[in-house]
This record gives C-alpha cells, sequence and structure tokens, in this order.
C-alpha cells in the first residue's frame, strides 16, 4: 500500500496553473508497506488529483484545504468538491465529507454547471456527475445531465488529456461503474477495451492495474461471465503478489470469499477468513466492512449465525463512523436478518427490514418487499396458516419478475422450503426449477421425485437418464459401457459403488484386456456425456452419485421402503402409509427389466430389489386386511402383480380380498389368470392353497 505524507507543506488552490502538464510527487523513500512521498511546497488542485489514485485520505484532506481557500462557487471549488466525490467513488467505502462535496457540487444546477476552461478539470467534473447517481440516491442514473456528462467523459478519455495514468484508470472505473448502474453491457466492454490498451501501454500503476482487473471480476462475475471474471481475478491476484499490494489482497480474499462459498470449497473459504481477520488490524476504517461482511457469509454459511450476528453488528457500527449512507447499508441489513432468520428470530429479523424501507428505492425496494414478504411467510407454519403460502407465492412471483435467484441465499433450507411451497402451488415452475438447479438446493424430503433434479436416473424397470427434466440425448451410437456404469452406480442406492465391484460386473471375462484402463475410459465418457460436474462421484476407491443434484428410484426406493419398515412396530395410525404407497409406485419393474443380466453381480441385485419389493407388497397388504380395508388391499396386490406377474402367493392374497369385498367372480378370473400364467410360462400348476380359495369362491356362488 502506498502512503503519503502532506503535513510538511502547506496546501494552497490554484487551479490557474495551466501548463498542460499534470503535477508530479516527489519520491523521497521506500518503506516496507509501500513508496514514501512528499508534496510539493504549494499544492494544487492538480497535485491533489494526482496524489488521489494512490492516497485518497491524503487526498480529500488536501481538496479539503484547497475548498477553504477558495471562492465559493468558484470552479476551484467546485473541482475539490468533485474531488471529494471521486475519492469516496475508489472504493465506496469511506463516505466522509460526501455531504458537503455534494452540497457544494449544487447537483440541482447541474444542467447549468459552467464549462471548465481545461479538458482535464472537465473530464473530472464530469466523472463526478456521473458517480452522483450512486452516491446520492436522489439523482437518478438516466438524468439527461448525467448522461451527457458519461458521453463526454468517455469521448475525453480516449483523447490527449493532461492526467497521471493512474488518475486516467480512476475516471474509467466511474464510468464503467455508471454504466453497470444502467445494466449497460455493451458499453462497458467498449470501456474494457479500451482502457486495457491503455493498461498495456505500462505507465499505470501495478496498483491501479490490480484495480482495474478486480473492477472486471466483479463485472464479469455480475454478468455471468464466470471464465473472464476467473481470468481477472487471476491477473489482479499475480499482481498483488508480485508487487506486495496488501490493500489489493485484502480486496481479493473479500471478492474470492463468495466464490469459495458457492464452491463449497470450505478449506478454502476457512483460509480466506482466518487471513482477513489477520490484515483486519492494518485495514483503514472504510475498508473494515468488506471483510467482515465476507466473514459473517463464511460463519453463516457454516451455521454460526449467532457468531456472524456479532460481527455484522460491529460491521454497521463502522459503517455509522464513515458515514457509509443508510441505502448502501442494505445489503449489510439483509445478511443481519439472515442470521436473525437462522436463529429463529423472524420478528427481529422483520423489524430490521422493514426498517430500510425509507432507504431503499427502485428495484433494491422491490428486492426488499419480496424479502420481508418471504420471511414473514415462513414465520408461519404452512399447514396451519394458508395466508402464509399465498403470501410466499406471491413474493415468488415477484422474484421471477426482477430475476432475483439469490433469494435467502446463506439459508439453503429456507430456500428450499419456498421453492417447494412455489413448486407444490404451480407457482413459477420454470424458474424455481432454475434457482434449484443453479443453488443445488435440497428438499426437505430427498426422495421427491418432483424435485427439478439435475439428475434422474431410473433403474426398476427400463433404465431411463433425465437431465434438467430432459431425456439424456446421445450420439446415435448408444453408448453402452458408460451407461452400464451409471446404472449400477444407480442400483447400488445410497451406498457406495466399489471400483472393483464396477469392473467386475462390466468386464467379468478373465481374457477382457486391460479393465482398468476400460473402466477409466468409460467413467470419463460417462462424465462427458452427461455434462454435470460431480455428478458422478470418484474418491477412496468407490463411486457415488452426488445427492445434492442427483436422483436415483433405487435409493428413493429404498429411503421410503425403510420408513415403512421402521413404523411397522407402531399403532396402526402411526404406520408411515405414506411412504409404502409412493415405494411400491416407484418400483416400476425388476432391476434393468428389459437387459438380460449375466454377471453374479447384477443379479444379486435384481434379487435384492424384488425381494424387497414383495415383501413390502406383502407387508402393506397385509396391514390394510387388519384394517379391513380390502379395496386398499386389491388395489396393491394388483400394482404387486403388475410388476411380478408370477408371484403366486400375490394372487391368493388378491383373491381373499375380493372375497372379502363378495367379489366372488372376480376372485375366479384372478385364479384363471394365475393358472395360465404358471403353465405357460413356468410348466406348473397352482398350489393345493390357491385351488383352495378357487374352490371357496365357486363353492360360494
Amino acid at each position: 500500500m502506498q502512503r503519503f505524507v502532506s503535513s510538511k507543506c502547506p496546501l494552497t488552490s490554484s487551479p490557474s496553473r495551466a501548463s498542460g502538464a499534470a503535477a508530479t510527487i516527489r519520491p523521497e523513500a521506500r518503506s516496507r508497506a509501500g513508496r514514501l512521498y512528499t508534496l510539493p511546497d504549494r499544492t494544487t488542485i492538480d497535485d491533489a488529483f494526482v496524489l488521489l489514485p494512490a492516497d485518497d485520505a491524503a487526498a480529500r484532506r488536501a481538496f479539503a484545504t484547497c475548498a477553504a481557500d477558495a471562492a465559493h462557487g468558484s470552479e476551484a471549488r467546485r473541482l475539490a468538491a468533485a474531488g471529494m466525490a471521486l475519492a469516496v467513488a475508489i472504493d465506496f467505502a469511506d463516505f466522509r465529507g460526501l455531504a458537503a462535496a455534494l452540497a457544494e457540487l449544487s447537483l440541482e444546477d447541474r444542467a447549468a454547471w459552467p464549462r471548465c476552461a481545461r479538458p482535464q478539470d472537465q473530464a473530472r467534473l464530469d466523472a463526478a456527475l456521473v458517480v452522483a447517481p450512486l452516491l446520492d440516491s436522489a439523482l437518478a442514473t438516466d438524468d439527461a445531465a448525467v448522461a451527457a456528462a458519461a458521453e463526454r467523459l468517455g469521448a475525453a478519455l480516449v483523447g490527449p488529456l493532461a492526467l497521471s495514468p493512474d488518475e486516467r484508470m480512476l475516471l474509467w472505473k466511474c464510468l464503467v461503474d455508471y454504466r453497470g448502474q444502467r445494466m449497460d453491457t455493451t458499453a462497458i466492454a467498449r470501456i474494457a477495451a479500451q482502457a486495457q490498451d491503455f493498461l498495456r501501454a505500462g505507465s499505470v500503476s501495478p496498483r491501479w492495474q490490480a484495480k482495474w482487473w478486480l473492477l472486471a471480476a466483479s463485472n464479469h462475475g455480475y454478468f455471468g461471465a464466470s471464465d473472464a471474471g476467473a481470468d481477472a481475478l487471476a491477473r489482479a491476484q499475480r499482481l498483488a503478489q508480485a508487487h506486495g499490494l496488501a490493500d489489493v489482497r485484502y480486496e481479493l480474499l473479500c471478492v474470492e470469499m463468495p466464490s469459495a462459498l458457492r464452491a463449497e470449497a470450505w478449506s478454502r473459504a476457512e483460509q480466506i477468513a482466518r487471513e482477513i481477520e489477520q490484515a483486519l488490524p492494518d485495514v483503514r476504517a472504510g475498508r473494515l466492512p468488506a471483510g467482515l461482511r465476507a466473514q459473517a457469509w463464511w460463519r453463516l454459511t457454516r451455521g454460526e449465525p449467532g457468531a456472524a450476528l456479532l460481527g455484522l453488528d460491529r460491521l454497521l457500527a463502522i459503517c455509522e463512523d464513515v458515514q457509509v449512507p443508510q441505502r448502501d447499508r442494505g445489503a449489510y441489513h439483509v445478511l443481519r436478518a439472515y442470521a436473525l432468520v437462522a436463529l429463529g428470530r423472524h420478528g427481529d429479523a422483520l423489524r430490521a427490514l422493514r426498517d430500510q424501507r425509507p432507504h431503499q428505492r427502485g428495484d433494491q425496494g422491490k428486492v426488499l418487499e419480496v424479502l420481508i414478504d418471504l420471511i414473514a411467510g415462513l414465520a408461519s407454519p404452512h399447514d396451519t396458516a394458508p395466508e402464509s403460502r399465498e403470501r410466499v407465492c406471491d413474493a415468488v412471483r415477484r422474484c421471477a419478475a426482477l430475476q432475483f435467484e439469490r433469494f435467502l441465499l446463506p439459508l439453503p433450507a429456507q430456500s428450499a422450503q419456498v421453492a417447494q411451497t412455489a413448486l407444490d402451488a404451480g407457482v413459477e415452475t420454470e424458474f424455481i426449477a432454475h434457482v434449484v438447479r443453479t443453488r443445488r438446493l435440497l428438499p426437505g424430503d430427498p426422495t421427491r421425485e418432483d424435485w427439478p433434479w439435475r439428475l434422474q436416473v431410473r433403474v426398476l424397470g427400463t433404465l431411463q437418464v433425465l437431465r434438467d427434466g430432459r431425456a439424456l440425448v446421445h450420439a446415435a451410437k448408444r453408448p453402452k459401457k458408460p451407461l452400464e456404469l451409471l446404472a449400477l452406480i444407480a442400483a447400488q442406492g445410497d451406498q457406495p459403488l466399489p471400483v472393483d465391484l464396477a469392473i467386475d460386473a462390466l468386464w467379468p471375462s478373465p481374457d477382457a484386456e486391460a479393465p482398468r484402463p476400460s473402466f477409466e475410459v468409460a467413467l470419463s465418457r460417462l462424465r462427458k456425456l452427461l455434462d454435470l460436474p460431480n455428478a458422478v462421484l470418484l474418491g477412496d476407491g468407490v463411486l457415488q452419485l452426488d445427492a445434492r443434484s442427483t436422483w436415483s428410484d433405487v435409493a428413493a426406493f429404498a429411503a421410503l421402503a425403510g420408513r415403512w419398515e421402521a413404523s411397522l412396530g407402531k399403532p396402526a395410525a402411526q404406520r408411515d402409509v405414506a411412504a409404502a404407497r409412493r415405494a411400491i409406485a416407484l418400483y416400476r419393474g425388476p432391476l434393468l427389466a428389459a437387459e438380460p443380466l449375466a454377471t453374479p453381480t447384477w443379479q444379486l441385485l435384481r434379487a435384492q430389489l424384488a425381494r424387497r419389493f414383495a415383501g413390502l407388497v406383502t407387508a402393506y397388504g397385509a396391514f390394510c386386511e387388519t384394517q379391513a380395508l380390502w379395496r386398499d388391499a386389491c388395489d396393491v396386490y394388483e400394482q404387486g402383480l403388475a410388476r411380478d406377474p408370477l408371484c403366486e402367493p400375490l394372487y391368493r392374497a388378491l383373491m381373499r380380498a375380493q372375497l372379502q369385498l363378495g367379489e366372488r367372480a372376480e376372485a375366479m378370473r384372478t385364479y384363471a389368470r394365475c393358472r395360465d400364467l404358471l403353465r405357460s410360462v413356468l410348466g406348473v400348476e397352482t398350489s393345493p392353497e390357491t385351488a383352495a380359495l378357487r374352490a371357496q369362491a365357486a363353492g360360494a356362488a
């Protein structure tokens, strides 16, 4: 970080020194922290502007002295006020002195501002006007005078201007910030191309090169260009490391934290939090909130809302000290509200957000109202408050209209609850599906088949693979081994598949050529076919499907059957009947019913699943019989026979239920169906028990 010493010499205002060349600052010594400077004996506005990109705190003092020495309403006073505004715009962190600067600029008279005599002064004044809407909520970004200033500034920056290279980069940053607020990506790309041409000339300091790439990374990330953003961050990191730029390194840590959390790189996020903590004692007050916010995100994501809340309270106290406008504290208050929700303090969270209403306008105000309604809806149990469901659904509609996908971002369980409410109501299903898949949200019940999973694999019956709700499309030649590998992994349910077992199942012949390399090729082709990062996980010699993004029918069937089986020892009213019904419905047929499974591994899996299904049908049917639910019993036995038409005990169970309903003719037809299938397929006759039931039906008739 560069430091400047300005207390040794008086500061005066001499904007009339119009030699055309920008003033320079004389280097006097070097220190471990950076270069140490002194100012000329008589410092002018030009000197203060040269100082501005390197040390905004010292520049603010210079501008304040220049303003005090200049006549009220003069060009010098206006330029000094513009310099103060630009000092804030460097980082949008320390807002002290901004109110006085904006008052001096007289923004209400912006259209009547006289043109400056020197082009560089006009560019400085235009830059201040361009960032004014970002600093003063009373001024709109589409204001005609602001738009005209942006056009003038853009034209001036590509021409000859008596500005230091770093100051030129600062003015380009102001223009990018303005265009970004207008969501004008075309203009941003154009400015970036011009500024980067200037960067390549090599006269810009390493610090401002790094700051430019940080700005580029932020814009790329916001507009979804992740690869370009990663490249820009890497450039900034190389500059910070090569030149020992501690302040840039700190900014990089603050920027990297959200990326690490999104990527679930937990060890890296923890390391970033430690490095930020170590850096905080050396960080100026205005820049402290960025690091404290990054730490709060980390603590909230790792399930420490209490610690996050303490950090955010500290952050907001510092914001008060550096006079951050209430509008710009909105993101901090939202994060604090999230911490309160995580602690179960929904009422406190709602009060904190409602207090922000006077300070948020436009889309930010709309987002605030959406969050208020979402949290209010979550505060009431949906089964006892139907109006809460409608409130959540209405908020989701507004989220979709605003394309606000990051609602309740550090609260995945609550976000999933909102998504489930909307999906159940059929509200904005495409938008919610995109949010779920992008953020990898898990439903409250991971067995739900109708959740917007990135990948769904069905192996009970015929193999079916869906990616983002659509059947997987592959080349004309079916990729047999990769799909067999996927089916084998899915057939394990939630259990890992040892690699050695996979190789034995897919390449069983002792004459198979290089089975291990063949496995590696099949896995690589499978991942390429799925085109879903981390869908198939390999580690410690086992394979698994990622539970955060993938659903398989075997895993869901096993989980639901397990719930039913766990409830068998409970009173009848507490049996998990819904789980049994859903598990039976999931079993569409034997494992890969259309495939001849030749190896013992496949045959064992098929037999195990078939036995569990038969046991589930029998147990649930018996439960229905004990409750005299004969029609339900008939239905479940019919479902069982549809999957296994040669299971004679199920025919007998169905006949018993039909006889209880007085459907003797139906019982006779069931017997005939059983007899004909056993004769034609297995070449055997029905058992005496089955024949006795047929006789009972006939005798009663």
